[in-house]
């Protein structure tokens, strides 16, 4: 429900969770309620990180920049930012590009902030749908799918690499 949401005309991300919720409740025969959405809102705020996600960062950052595209808006990204702990050199949110990946305009923004051309840039991403399948037409051409549940991939969307968790990307990378 979400992904079809997303690539909608922008709205804000507030407002995508709350339909979110609401229609999946209805779908299960569970009552809406606002607390509910607000409790929700209160939880993600506080959602952990992969474990092995900020120490990938931080030897990553030793020799690259690092960016993300986050399909949040400006209010909400900074909790998560804090629970990863690794200063990003780059933050580009949905609300800044007024579009969600996997919608062309979210990734133009990105691009439009970055110094690299996009063929120095490495995509690293856990969001098939999001990131790996848009991101084959957009002239990235190192791509990185983080694959933690063991799904099938695609050859329609080669080439990229494909890792179970963050802490593969740097030795991937040379590192």
């Amino acid at each position: 429900m979400r992904f079809q949401a997303v690539v909608q005309p922008y709205r804000r991300y507030r407002e995508i969770l709350r339909e979110t919720l609401e229609n999946c409740m209805l779908m299960h025969g569970i009552e809406y309620r606002e607390d509910d959405f607000d409790q929700l809102i209160a939880a993600a705020k506080k959602f952990p990180v992969f474990p092995e996600v900020p120490a990938a960062l931080e030897k990553l950052k030793e020799q690259y920049d690092i960016a993300i595209l986050t399909n949040s808006d400006d209010d909400f990204i900074p909790y998560h930012l804090d629970t990863i702990g690794v200063p990003f050199d780059y933050v580009v949110t949905a609300q800044q590009a007024g579009a969600y990946k996997p919608r062309r305009q979210a990734f133009e923004k990105l691009f439009s902030v970055l110094p690299q051309s996009r063929d120095q840039i490495t995509h690293a991403a856990q969001g098939w749908e999001y990131d790996i399948m848009p991101t084959k037409d957009l002239g990235i051409q190192r791509r990185v799918w983080v694959n933690r549940y063991g799904l099938k991939g695609s050859d329609y969307y080669q080439p990229y690499d494909e890792i179970s968790n963050l802490s593969e990307l740097p030795p991937l990378l040379g590192l």
